[in-house]
């Protein structure tokens, strides 16, 4: 595997996680993680996001790291839903 691909395969993860997360969470009771925890998350994830390269993808990791629907995404960036699917 190139290295071009290897950081597309890593941008595509980071790009699904938050969705997989927001999935998981979303069928839960509801939760709300302590502010400590919030913090480590947010230490892990930060770096993650700020390798991507491209900065389309970086934003829309970002937004859905904040909750933001794929039409919501779409609405701020600009473009279709289609897009950011």
């Amino acid at each position: 595997m190139s290295e071009a691909d290897r950081r597309n395969s890593i941008a595509e993860a980071i790009i699904d996680a938050p969705r997989s997360i927001v999935n998981l969470v979303s069928h839960q009771p509801a939760w709300e993680p302590s502010s400590e925890l919030a913090a480590k998350i947010i230490e892990i994830l930060d770096p993650m996001v700020q390798s991507i390269d491209d900065l389309d993808r970086r934003r829309v990791v970002s937004l859905r790291l904040e909750n933001k629907t794929d039409s919501e995404v779409a609405d701020q960036l600009g473009c279709s839903w289609s897009t950011v699917q």
